[in-house]
């Protein structure tokens, strides 16, 4: 059986670009219909003061609504759409060109190579708090007042139980040994 990888990289990427366009392009629809129609006042005739006829009502935009939660999210300009297309194209060209290069071997990670990608994302992450510090204060971007922030701790330990029983299931419904009948290389790890 061929490697399904390359393939089921590009449905993954082309499934998120796709989400994130209908996303973009269904919010952009609904703020454009979002019209309250009042009514125009009927005009009076001046002689006996009462009402003539009802006139067609008025369309009248309203601006978009307010986000739901205590996280802001106004500063964000069209330009930051930019930033975000330029991070995913840089992680699609990753992971294609990895998928893509030559491997007659798969040889084990070098540290050299950890620290490069452990630099890369520090690059990225880095990147995008400077751009959104230089727009707004740090707890309200990062939305940390919360009166509930306590639970944070209890986030990460969560996570990994979680991520437990996703792996144990998987491991109970076969998934582990259809990857194995896959017949693909493994990576060396020593």
């Amino acid at each position: 059986m061929s490697d399904p990888t390359e393939m089921v990289l590009l449905g993954s990427f082309g499934s998120a670009l796709v989400l994130f366009g209908v996303g973009a392009t269904a919010r952009w629809v609904r703020i454009r219909r979002t019209v309250v129609r009042y009514p125009e006042p009927p005009p009076i005739d001046p002689a006996s003061f009462e009402c003539v006829s009802e006139a067609a009502p008025q369309e009248v935009a309203l601006p978009p609504e307010l986000p739901v939660g205590n996280v802001p999210v106004g500063f964000y300009q069209p330009f930051d759409l930019l930033g975000a297309v330029f991070i995913f194209a840089v992680f699609w060209v990753l992971a294609l060109g990895s998928v893509q290069a030559a491997h007659d071997e798969l040889t084990a990670l070098k540290p050299v190579t950890l620290l490069v990608n452990i630099g890369f994302q520090c690059f990225l992450a880095g990147l995008v708090t400077i751009l959104a510090l230089r727009r707004i204060g740090f707890a309200a971007w990062l939305g940390l007042r919360w009166s509930a922030w306590p639970w944070v701790i209890a986030i990460a330990p969560c996570a990994v139980v979680s991520m437990w029983v996703v792996f144990g299931a998987l491991q109970c419904i076969g998934y582990m040994d259809w990857m194995e009948s896959l017949a693909l290389k493994r990576c060396r790890t020593r």
